[in-house]
């Protein structure tokens, strides 16, 4: 696994697990705690979560320089919405997570996209688990944008752009998946795998989640800037104190990506 502190360059959704502080909540996009409704315990849900459900889940990363230790901490929330689909049989539970957009912290003061055609055409992950005693356990799923691997979770990721295990998944002609950063392009290989661990109530699961981050930064096109070189260089500039993560998916009638 990868540095933590390329993340803030690039994709930052962490390595993070465990729910966040009650402090700083609102600052960091916090989803609280499940509503409890039992007398002096947790709630006892339903076990039944087959269907359509709506995901987002927030990951929350506090670093700072190495340069200035003293400097203020600076927190990095990253988003994704997502269109989810529960097949059960009895308490054994396979979740399809499709990413449908991804919102990720400015950069210099510009915004990073990664396109919707790169997020549908990576294609779901898939994430096997259980419901019981009222919570929704999973394994991890793996997503893989910008490469085709024949393991999607342990094999290397490419590391140069004529790598034939590359695959251009937002059809814009450069290898891999690009991420925008206003009129300039970064273009890498990334590996998400995602497990969720939380309490089901009727409407909603609400809960923690375990985000694992590989990447493989191939080119870009930045005038005078390697981002190769650059996000190795921030390894070693920069400390990542804390990396969280949270997740809510909520019960829709049916729901799937739609092209912004």
């Amino acid at each position: 696994m990868r540095n933590l502190v390329p993340l803030l360059l690039l994709f930052p959704l962490a390595c993070a697990e465990g729910p966040l502080e009650d402090s700083d909540e609102a600052e960091r996009g916090g989803f609280g705690k499940a509503d409890d409704t039992s007398d002096g315990g947790a709630v006892a849900p339903p076990t039944d979560v087959t269907g359509a459900w709506r995901a987002q889940i927030i990951s929350t990363v506090r670093s700072r320089s190495l340069d200035d230790p003293d400097d203020k901490p600076v927190i990095s929330v990253t988003t994704i919405e997502g269109a989810v689909d529960v097949a059960q049989a009895e308490a054994e539970v396979s979740v399809t997570l499709q990413p449908c957009e991804v919102t990720l912290p400015e950069i210099e003061e510009r915004q990073p996209v990664l396109a919707f055609a790169a997020l549908v055409g990576a294609g779901p992950l898939v994430l096997e688990g259980s419901v019981k005693d009222g919570q929704l356990v999973t394994e991890g799923g793996v997503l893989v944008l910008g490469a085709a691997l024949a393991d999607p979770g342990g094999e290397a990721l490419p590391v140069e752009d004529d790598d034939p295990r590359l695959v251009d998944h937002d059809g814009d002609g450069r290898p891999g998946v690009t991420v925008s950063l206003g009129s300039f392009s970064i273009y890498a290989a990334v590996r998400v795998t995602v497990a969720l661990d939380g309490l089901v109530t009727e409407a909603e699961v609400v809960g923690t989640a375990t985000l694992d981050l590989d990447f493989e930064v191939l080119g870009d096109d930045i005038p005078f800037v390697n981002a190769r070189r650059r996000t190795e260089a921030a390894a070693a500039e920069t400390e990542v104190l804390e990396a969280t993560a949270e997740f809510r998916i909520s019960r829709v009638d049916a729901v799937s990506c739609a092209a912004p």
